[in-house]
């Protein structure tokens, strides 16, 4: 049951996090490139992951 507390913390997380990157990559470009894309996604694949690491930090 913890393993899927954590993946739904950490896709929501995931999905936050990419919200506000799409918001800044639209204030300070004006819209979004190739390069914005892969950010993108490698914010998506590292925040979980960074998600389960904090929680199992706190113990």
């Amino acid at each position: 049951m913890l393993a899927k507390e954590i993946g739904l913390a950490g896709a929501l997380l995931a999905l936050v996090i990419t919200a506000c990157f799409v918001r800044y990559s639209y204030g300070k470009i004006g819209g979004y490139t190739g390069d914005t894309l892969g950010a993108a996604c490698e914010l998506v694949e590292v925040t979980p992951l960074l998600a389960a690491v904090i929680y199992y930090h706190q113990g």
